[in-house]
């Protein structure tokens, strides 16, 4: 788990132990959705080799984990579930999400004189957040996108314009959680098919969302092996973050001052 999914919280560790008792009615005295203080005393006395450790600030992480060796250990993992299941460049996939406000963030530059204050008219709207979910293969193949709107109920005029068989979803904020992860699982392996003898490994970052019981679960009786890229390294490492999002955000804003 440790090598697959990055960056373990007492918090995450404790939530996940919670769903694997009330996954095996395991008997339990919690009600909020967590194991307590005491059955993590416990466990992290029975496991002595585990530590609580204290990651630096994501400012300098991100200047510092971008190194020889995070980037060695990621390829070592990567290569390791390569070498059991030979996957080729077919069954190989990154999903990551990516936050879209429906108004611009800023204006684009204008040509004008110099000192005048007042250039062009722009919008004070700060619009809302819808997450987009998209998902390709290493050799260039892409699955359909998802969008999660922040909505209570779907509204299928919200999907208009979008590719055919792009599938949505609503949450309070706009924001990807644990329930909606599952669901996309569910439409990713859909759509490509993997077995026993074409398993599909799929990239992505650790975010919360991605490491519920739940999805691991699905995940590997679907013949799906899950391998994440090392915290405050995914400007670098993450495929659609480096090469896709940036630009896709440039054109969007394009289209929505044309708007």
């Amino acid at each position: 788990m440790d090598a697959l999914c990055y960056g373990f919280t007492k918090q995450d560790l404790c939530i996940l132990a919670f769903e694997f008792a009330n996954r095996n009615n395991l008997p339990h005295h919690s009600r909020n959705g967590t194991a307590g203080e005491q059955w993590y005393s416990n466990f992290m006395r029975r496991q002595p080799e585990l530590r609580l450790r204290t990651p630096e600030p994501t400012s300098i992480a991100r200047a510092c984990g971008f190194n020889r060796p995070q980037v060695q250990l990621f390829f070592d993992n990567l290569n390791n579930p390569r070498k059991k299941s030979l996957f080729d460049v077919d069954n190989i996939y990154n999903v990551d999400e990516t936050g879209i406000q429906t108004s611009a963030k800023r204006p684009p530059e204008v040509i004008s004189f110099k000192g005048k204050k007042q250039v062009s008219i722009s919008s004070t709207e700060r619009g809302q957040l819808v997450t987009a979910v998209c998902c390709s293969s290493a050799s260039g193949k892409f699955i359909l996108p998802a969008l999660i709107f922040p909505r209570k109920k779907r509204n299928s005029r919200f999907l208009n314009g979008t590719p055919p068989g792009t599938v949505d979803f609503v949450s309070d904020n706009g924001w990807i959680n644990n329930e909606i992860f599952l669901e996309w699982m569910k439409f990713f392996i859909k759509s490509v098919r993997p077995s026993s003898a074409h398993k599909c490994l799929l990239i992505l970052d650790n975010h919360i969302s991605h490491r519920s019981l739940d999805v691991l679960e699905y995940a590997s009786e679907k013949n799906v092996v899950i391998l994440s890229v090392p915290p405050h390294t995914t400007h670098k490492l993450q495929p659609l973050g480096v090469a896709v999002y940036g630009p896709i955000g440039k054109y969007f804003e394009r289209e929505v001052d044309k708007w």
